[in-house]
């Protein structure tokens, strides 16, 4: 069977990923000596946008794998490609440590010292333990996602993909813990790991669009990534936008019933001001503009349509992950400033140059995957 066009990177496309990165990298050095707080604030917001997109490439390879599903197997490189550009948020997390004391309240002994509660979590909440979660969480991603990408068709693969879920399941939830929910240590949420999930899965169907649509657009999936195909990839979409909604409103109706003062104290903030209109706009981006326009099996199977929206959720996932960080860093400032947004954009434009590149290695299509003629005749 054809392996299809192979995908080439356009030597334009990853000069500009490129000169993005450098343009960002020396932006957030400047900000470290400018703005530390809004800088760093800026890297981490990247950081999990790229952490989110690369396990969200595993994610969905081990969800393909045991659940059987045949109808992707034709462009299985895409999760694929965005799974291996994994090394770029374990280099921001490098760097983000470095960071820790510019970011995290319970860092600081002096703070400790003064504050009871936070010196009964500091066995959990400190920078070498901290370092070590990310460490063991990495080296655990890393394996796994590798096996799943590597592993014969059949019940090998299947193997390592239930090891990554379950694994992606507690790693994940620390993760989210640690890098984002412990901005404000005095507040806890039992779903918030479900939160940062749902943001994750439905930015990484985005970024799978977007990958699909510009691999056919240059020519390589051109008679491979069909309308039907797309179909599917907009109801994942759809889909995940529910869900997304659906655990925020979750965890906001819980708090705002409960009327507790330690649980409040985290929407106060957010309720008022630009913090406010970051919310909406997360919510308009995330949620509402998604669920409107997918209804519509047109948009659904619409090349143009699809782009658009995938796009506006990848902001919207920038807006979530800022109205999550933005107050205890930066309290009722407004943002976004430079320091902010060059760091974002960098990261960004390094994981989209490393999954290109891997696009561009080898065929654009695996003859060997299983169920691969059914998915090139696949009618949704």
């Amino acid at each position: 069977m054809n392996a299809g066009t192979p995908y080439r990177l356009d030597p334009r496309l990853a000069r500009a990923l490129l000169l993005t990165f450098a343009t960002g990298a020396l932006g957030f050095v400047a900000g470290v000596f400018a703005a530390p707080e809004r800088a760093w604030a800026g890297l981490l917001v990247g950081f999990h946008v790229v952490l989110g997109l690369s396990l969200a490439g595993t994610v969905f390879l081990a969800l393909l794998a045991c659940s059987g599903a045949k109808w992707a197997a034709a462009v299985r490189r895409v999760p694929a490609a965005m799974s291996a550009a994994l090394p770029v948020a374990a280099l921001a997390a490098l760097v983000l440590l470095f960071g820790v004391p510019a970011l995290f309240e319970w860092s600081h002994a002096s703070v400790l010292s003064n504050d009871a509660v936070l010196a009964e979590k500091s066995a959990y909440l400190n920078a070498p333990f901290l370092a070590v979660r990310t460490v063991v969480a990495f080296a655990l991603w890393a394996w796994l996602a590798a096996k799943v990408r590597t592993a014969a068709p059949g019940a090998s693969r299947m193997r390592w993909s239930a090891a990554f879920m379950a694994a992606f399941a507690v790693t994940f939830s620390w993760t989210s813990v640690d890098w984002l929910e412990s901005l404000e240590p005095h507040w806890a949420s039992t779903i918030f790991a479900l939160t940062s999930l749902a943001g994750l899965a439905l930015s990484g169907i985005a970024v799978a669009i977007v990958l699909g649509i510009h691999m056919r657009r240059r020519g390589a999936w051109r008679g491979v990534l069909t309308d039907d195909h797309l179909h599917d990839a907009a109801k994942l979409l759809f889909a995940f936008s529910l869900f997304w909604v659906y655990v925020h409103y979750s965890q906001y109706l819980l708090i705002w019933y409960t009327n507790n003062p330690e649980e409040t104290a985290w929407y106060a903030p957010r309720l008022h001001g630009m913090w406010w209109t970051t919310g909406a706009l997360s919510f308009a981006l995330n949620g509402a503009i998604p669920f409107v326009l997918l209804l519509f099996r047109r948009v659904r199977r619409s090349e143009g349509a699809l782009l658009r929206i995938a796009a506006l959720v990848l902001l919207g996932r920038v807006a979530d992950l800022f109205f999550h960080g933005g107050p205890p860093l930066f309290g009722p400032s407004p943002w976004p400033s430079v320091w902010e947004v060059l760091p974002v954009a960098g990261v960004t434009a390094l994981f989209a140059f490393a999954t290109l590149r891997t696009l561009a290695q080898g065929a654009s299509v695996d003859v060997s995957e299983p169920g691969l003629d059914y998915s090139l005749h696949h009618h949704a």
